[in-house]
């Protein structure tokens, strides 16, 4: 798989994320419900990292000695070393520009650490390590309710797996692409001398006084406006996925798939049925009593059809995921994979057994028509 395949995944994966973290962002009203609702989910489902699991991630890492012992949120373990530090706040903590003292005694004490997140749940600030010390500024910054195309390279580099060298080359060329970008806007506003001669050069006049004045003078008639052609991601960020209409609109389109619960007027729609596999269980997972980790474990060991195929296989069990037929399930959804190779009259009954495997609080597990409303294509 391309890279540039792996982040159109990656974008479909923190889209979704967004359209989950919007709907409980404001019942987060303290530390502890930011990182319950928000952070958690984030390390697990984006980062790809098993907040369940104290080899993997490690709460309330203990950084420093003796008396100047701290404890930092979160830290990212790889070989039994912390690479990477996460400092939570609450929702409604404005994040500073400059790392804190805090955040800078934490990179200090654990010498290991390459880089260190500062974070308010929705706001991601990510500081790397230079010569034992913190960054004075953050080398990029994440909105995880707005996901945008130039976060997919470091967010695809810090999705577990070898941390390290990835880390490393993802975040110095961050760094280029910020300076690189400061010098094509000072360029554009106020070209450099410099840079008006080797154009002169390059164009095969005299770089002299004169020429140089004039060039000055047409630089921004001439400085190119059009738009870069998007790729698919870029597109996706003005396309979205889902979308969600009021009303009994009818589907406009034969690959289109929606669903709402009863009593609503709006429809959440998707463009494949696949994508609607992946709603409906965030849906029951959001709705299950014990939790969402929970659900989806269910999920995995809860067997479909004659041949008894895993609803859902986790890819970071691998002896599991490379004992399935890969071919038959979907796309990496924040670490899990969905059985789906399947008719969409065969997906409506494996979300029949979604419902049934979720059990609120009330002890009663939602139904399609009484509690939910299901379309797909050439299925009644």
């Amino acid at each position: 798989m391309t890279d540039s395949q792996k982040h159109e995944e990656l974008f479909a994966v923190l889209k979704s994320y967004a359209s989950r973290a919007k709907k409980v962002i404001g019942h987060c009203k303290n530390e502890d419900q930011t990182k319950q609702l928000l952070i958690v989910p984030y390390i697990r489902d984006i980062l790809g990292w098993n907040p369940e699991d104290p080899n993997s991630v490690q709460l309330e890492y203990q950084t420093g000695i003796g008396k100047g012992v701290e404890r930092v949120d979160y830290a990212i373990l790889e070989e039994r070393k912390a690479v990477l530090l996460i400092e939570a706040k609450a929702r409604h903590v404005e994040l500073s520009e400059k790392p804190t003292p805090q955040l800078r005694r934490y990179a200090i004490d654990s010498q290991e650490t390459l880089c260190v997140a500062l974070t308010n749940g929705s706001l991601w600030h990510w500081y790397m390590k230079s010569n034992g010390r913190l960054d004075d500024t953050p080398f990029i910054k994440t909105n995880v309710l707005e996901p945008k195309a130039q976060d997919l390279p470091w967010l695809a580099a810090v999705r577990k797996g070898p941390f390290t060298r990835r880390a490393i080359d993802a975040a110095e060329d961050q760094k280029m692409v910020a300076a690189v970008s400061i010098w094509l806007q000072k360029a554009a506003n106020q070209p450099a001398d410099s840079l008006l001669r080797l154009l002169l050069k390059e164009t095969g006049r005299a770089a002299n006084k004169s020429n140089i004045a004039r060039v000055k003078g047409i630089w921004a008639r001439a400085w190119p406006r059009e738009p870069a052609k998007k790729s698919p991601v870029q597109r996706a960020e003005s396309e979205p996925v889902k979308k969600e209409r009021r009303g009994d609109d009818k589907v406009q389109s034969s690959r289109v798939c929606r669903f709402r619960t009863v009593g609503s007027t709006r429809w959440r729609e998707v463009d494949d049925a696949t994508y609607l596999l992946q709603e409906i269980v965030a849906f029951c997972a959001d709705h299950h009593a014990h939790g969402r980790t929970a659900y989806l474990r269910l999920l995995s060991r809860t067997e479909w059809g004659r041949l008894r195929r895993k609803l859902l296989v986790f890819s970071n069990l691998p002896n599991l995921w490379q004992s399935v037929d890969q071919r038959k399930y979907s796309k990496d959804f924040g670490g899990y994979h969905l059985f789906n190779h399947i008719s969409n009259k065969g997906k409506m009954a494996i979300i029949e057994r979604y419902l049934a495997c979720c059990v609120r609080q009330d002890g009663t597990s939602p139904k399609r028509g009484s509690d939910i409303e299901v379309e797909m294509p050439n299925v009644t």
